[in-house]
């Protein structure tokens, strides 16, 4: 039998196949984070530019951040409580 029949391909199995479901829902917090975090650098440079609404918007994305961040550690602890990732 030849080896490459033996060894399972990462596109065979669908890409959740195997996640605790604490896990799917960090990497769903952790990127709502990221792209927040994203927006909120890139209103510091409206900011910075003297764009008018600049600093409203920056504002607004502070505490859009803040809810992320507080998202991602919920997610963190209840995945840890829940036994769904790694100590």
């Amino acid at each position: 039998m030849p080896l490459h029949s033996t060894l399972a391909s990462p596109l065979d199995s669908p890409p959740s196949a195997g996640r605790h479901p604490a896990q799917r829902l960090m990497r769903i917090t952790l990127t709502l984070q990221s792209l927040v975090i994203l927006a909120q650098a890139v209103t510091a440079g409206l900011l910075l530019a003297a764009v008018p609404d600049g600093r409203a918007v920056h504002s607004m994305l502070a505490g859009a951040v803040l809810l992320a961040v507080l998202l991602n550690l919920g997610a963190a602890i209840l995945a840890r409580r829940r036994g769904g990732s790694p100590p």
